[in-house]
């Protein structure tokens, strides 16, 4: 019986030694040093939730979580993947929209890889996407027409 149990440890090590070593590890030492001062050359100095609490008066860090929160939304479930693919494969009938609607993406596209986003860009972001999306409802209307 203690065998067999040595054998699984054996077998098992390497996952375990990887785990710690690849992920518990940097966990760790991440989530202390966000608790630390760490200027580069000196040592780390523990400060609490200090951190924490100057990036939540931090603008840019609002900024950057609203732009991340814009690339997630723009995520589409896979229907709408699909009346857009569907939507796509029908421009390529009618090259008098494709035009128009690959310019709309692109400008969609422009407005979210943007570092920067203000309310009128992400304004005109909503306003591109509806465009695209009722350019797309039309063009596969128009293709199940035919």
């Amino acid at each position: 019986m203690k065998s067999r149990t040595f054998t699984g440890i054996a077998f098992c090590s390497p996952l375990i030694v990887g785990l710690i070593a690849f992920t518990i590890l940097p966990v760790g030492a991440s989530l202390w040093f966000s608790f630390c001062n760490y200027p580069i050359l000196d040592p780390p100095r523990f400060v609490g939730v200090a951190n924490y609490a100057e990036m939540a008066h931090d603008d840019q860090f609002w900024h950057s979580v609203r732009n991340k929160l814009c690339k997630v939304l723009q995520i589409s479930p896979r229907d709408e993947d699909q009346k857009l693919n569907e939507a796509l494969a029908a421009q390529e009938k009618n090259n008098s929209r494709s035009a128009g609607m690959t310019n709309l993406v692109l400008r969609c596209e422009d407005a979210v890889n943007r570092k920067d986003l203000s309310d009128e860009d992400l304004k005109e972001l909503v306003a591109a996407c509806d465009k695209i999306s009722e350019q797309a409802e039309g063009l596969l209307t128009t293709s199940k027409a035919e």
